[in-house]
């Protein structure tokens, strides 16, 4: 979600002199709802597991493939906001920076997977998440962009 929140702001301040970016934009939002509806799909196939706590394949098939498209499409955009952002000295750093964040993500992930009592309820509220802040931006982006009547 962080990285989708950051290429909001960014390529709303440089849009203003190139137009190129609101592509990126919209995959990075349409990569952010679709691991939302991954994280959902997880929590959906919790609920519906049977009494031997087995989740059934296809469950784990289609939010994998979900997971996949989303990190296709999310993945690029942290290196090309820092390729147009930072000078040529810097970008090393930066893009070394980038990794780093999101493995603090990852990491921070884990601690909350650990404490959540309830992994059904907890993946639902998060995979709602991320699909509410996508359309949320989505619609407020093409609010902007759409002509005015």
């Amino acid at each position: 979600m962080g990285s989708t929140l950051l290429s909001h702001s960014f390529f709303q301040h440089f849009e203003a002199t190139r137009g190129e970016y609101f592509f990126l934009l919209l995959s990075s939002l349409f990569g952010l709802i679709l691991i939302g509806a991954s994280i959902f799909i997880i929590s959906m196939s919790i609920f519906f597991t049977k009494t031997n706590h087995l989740v059934n394949f296809d469950w784990i098939l289609a939010s994998g493939i979900l997971q996949g498209i989303s990190e296709l499409l999310i993945a690029p955009i942290g290196f090309a906001m820092i390729a147009k952002i930072a000078t040529p000295e810097s970008q090393g750093v930066m893009m070394g920076s980038w990794l780093m964040l999101l493995s603090i993500g990852a990491v921070l992930a884990g601690y909350l997977s650990q404490i959540s009592s309830n992994l059904g309820f907890s993946f639902m509220l998060l995979g709602g998440a991320s699909i509410l802040i996508g359309i949320t931006i989505l619609s407020l982006r093409l609010q902007q962009v759409s002509p005015a009547k």
